[in-house]
């Protein structure tokens, strides 16, 4: 049986460069749940898109930036299309488990799709994972990051142009992050928050998923 790894939370916790850093250090590859996101997309009927994909179509709806999604739909509403389209991607990140169970791969899957609903689920059906949630209840710092991130691309930093959307994504993560970790806890899964002292929680991180 391969080793699974999995890594959730919201937006900018530090899910992506986690698994990157345990993909150089490990050789376990890696591969992110907005991949099979955009694949499922490919086989849903059209009309069935904003009731699977409502996190997509809020984006679609209002131009692609930011500021437009910001402006149009409320926090609440924007919490609410990630967590439900988190669930629709939940059987295909499952099929994958099972896949790289079966083939004995060893993978690290990370993405805002792995919840703790879904961790909790495959728990009840003895399907051996290493998990934790990233979060960030104090948001204001991640989005510090991402305005002086020297990354040639950064959803954040390129699509928003307002200040005042910077601080209402902050509150988005904020807010998804704290139903995250009621969720987690609630199921017994373990939570870091990144908010501060990144690099030392970053590390406490790395540390339980390869021990």
């Amino acid at each position: 049986m391969g080793k699974i790894i999995l890594i959730g939370g919201p937006p900018r916790s530090g899910k992506t460069t986690l698994a990157q850093k345990i993909s150089e250090e490990t050789g376990i590859s890696w591969v992110s749940s907005d991949a099979l996101d955009d694949i499922a997309k490919r086989y849903v009927p059209e009309s069935d898109l904003e009731r699977l994909f409502p996190k997509t179509t809020l984006r679609i709806k209002s131009g692609g930036e930011n500021d437009g999604m910001y402006v149009a739909f409320s926090i609440e509403e924007i919490v609410s299309a990630y967590i439900k389209q988190a669930e629709t991607i939940h059987k295909a990140i499952e099929s994958f488990i099972l896949c790289a169970n079966v083939e004995d791969w060893n993978y690290v899957i990370e993405g805002y799709h792995v919840t703790p609903k879904l961790i909790a689920k495959l728990r009840s059906e003895n399907i051996d994972t290493s998990s934790v949630m990233l979060i960030s209840t104090k948001a204001e710092e991640v989005i510090e990051r991402s305005i002086k991130s020297d990354t040639k691309q950064d959803w954040l930093r390129d699509n928003t142009k307002n200040q005042e959307t910077f601080q209402k994504i902050a509150d988005m993560i904020s807010l998804f992050s704290k139903k995250l970790k009621q969720e987690a806890e609630e199921n017994g899964i373990k939570v870091i928050d990144t908010s501060e002292n990144f690099e030392t929680k970053f590390q406490e991180a790395f540390d339980y998923l390869i021990k």
